[in-house]
């Protein structure tokens, strides 16, 4: 069964533990169809990549947790796999940061669709998760020429709160990429040196990055200082991902449209 037919069947399905937030299912499915009628065709959408992760893992009922554990590199558990939702910005005059992926205690922000908050549960954990295909990340934003995207969504992790103002006792950022951007020798992107920076004991290139930042805090947030204990950097591969995914029909067809599509550079850096 083709990969676009197997969605279809199965949106309901999926739809119980995927959230989509700004993006639509049709839109989604639309493209992903347009690609597949095509064999010699390179997908290089990581909105698309992004959408079949998380199908992959959605397809069962303990596929969130499966994937945030998978993201996080520890224990971690998850009703829901939240994908295109937006947390209160920690920052006055930034919009919200559109977050690829969200797992974790995480609950919608109503009366919204797409907003987001953390649950109100003892101990709560997050994992917040920047995906990048063959982009790299933003060097700006538009009232900040110097604040990087990953340092955007590591603060927007830590800063990330109940409504009654709780934060997360562990807030993992997750950089997903294909496995040829982390594992070549020699660097190309961005966020290979930002992550090794920010991922040193001593944060301190994660700390001036942060404290550096021209917009001021919204009002009543603790120092990232004060919140950096909780932090955890993760970085994993797509291919690392999607080959471990549990076992599905839509897991075996999001693999064979990654052998298709994804190209042969990405292919010959694919699980050995």
């Amino acid at each position: 069964m083709d990969l676009v037919t197997l969605l279809t069947e199965r949106r309901a399905e999926l739809s119980q533990r995927l959230h989509l937030g700004r993006a639509h299912w049709d839109e989604l499915v639309t493209r992903i169809g347009e690609i597949e009628a095509d064999p010699t065709k390179h997908c290089d959408d990581e909105q698309l990549w992004t959408c079949l992760l998380a199908c992959a893992y959605a397809s069962i009922d303990r596929g969130p947790s499966l994937l945030a554990q998978a993201l996080a590199e520890g224990p971690v558990s998850s009703r829901c796999i939240w994908f295109e939702v937006l947390p209160v910005s920690p920052r006055e005059n930034e919009g919200q940061t559109n977050l690829d992926l969200a797992l974790g205690d995480i609950s919608l922000r109503r009366p919204t669709r797409s907003g987001i908050e953390l649950s109100q549960t003892p101990d709560p954990t997050i994992v917040f998760c920047e995906f990048k295909w063959f982009s790299d990340i933003a060097g700006k934003v538009s009232f900040d020429e110097h604040r990087n995207q990953l340092a955007r969504v590591i603060e927007n992790a830590l800063m990330f709160r109940s409504r009654d103002g709780d934060f997360a006792k562990v807030a993992y950022v997750a950089l997903v990429t294909p496995a040829v951007f982390k594992e070549r020798r020699a660097p190309s992107r961005l966020y290979w040196y930002k992550w090794h920076e920010y991922a040193r004991d001593d944060s301190t290139a994660l700390l001036t990055d942060l404290e550096d930042c021209c917009l001021s805090p919204s009002a009543g947030l603790p120092s990232v200082r004060d919140r950096l204990s909780s932090l955890r950097l993760t970085w994993r591969t797509y291919e690392d991902l999607v080959f471990g995914a549990p076992d599905s029909p839509v897991r075996d067809a999001v693999r064979q449209f990654y052998e298709k599509h994804a190209g042969s550079l990405l292919r010959s850096w694919s699980v050995k």
